[in-house]
């Protein structure tokens, strides 16, 4: 289903007031890209599912005074698509998406090896460093 220029504005507003940038170690010397929304309203995230794939499930409830929550991740190549085409948009996470996309490009310049990761040294302090950058955007108050 394309989309468009009001829908892309829209999910990058959404971005910006409801979601988080990320990457996420998943095992030493390897990250992986993950743009996760939590909402209360269900319908939006299924979607935003719809249209860049992603896992989608409910979050667990601080209280019962509190809404059911779900959380929708969308990680590696599929984040990466997600941010390009909302990237035009995007005005408070700018700096995250920007990090997000150098990161992305590292894998691709990256060569894996069936056991293990070809990662040079280079590669793993810059995606450490990058890593390091997308923390100190994401801090509260920052």
């Amino acid at each position: 289903m394309p989309l468009d220029s009001h829908d892309l504005a829209y999910l990058a507003g959404f971005l910006d007031g409801e979601g988080c940038i990320t990457l996420v170690r998943m095992k030493p010397k390897r990250y992986i890209l993950r743009v996760n929304f939590t909402h209360t309203n269900k319908e939006i995230l299924v979607w935003m599912k719809a249209l860049f794939g992603g896992y989608l499930g409910p979050r667990k409830r601080r209280s019962d005074k509190h809404k059911t929550a779900w959380g929708l991740n969308v990680d590696g190549p599929r984040g990466e698509n997600f941010i390009r085409a909302i990237y035009p948009w995007i005005k408070i996470k700018k700096g995250q998406a920007e990090v997000a996309l150098k990161f992305r490009e590292s894998v691709r310049r990256t060569v894996h090896f069936p056991d293990k990761l070809g990662l040079s040294r280079g590669i793993a302090k810059e995606r450490d460093i990058l890593k390091q950058k997308i923390s100190v955007l994401n801090r509260k108050g920052g």
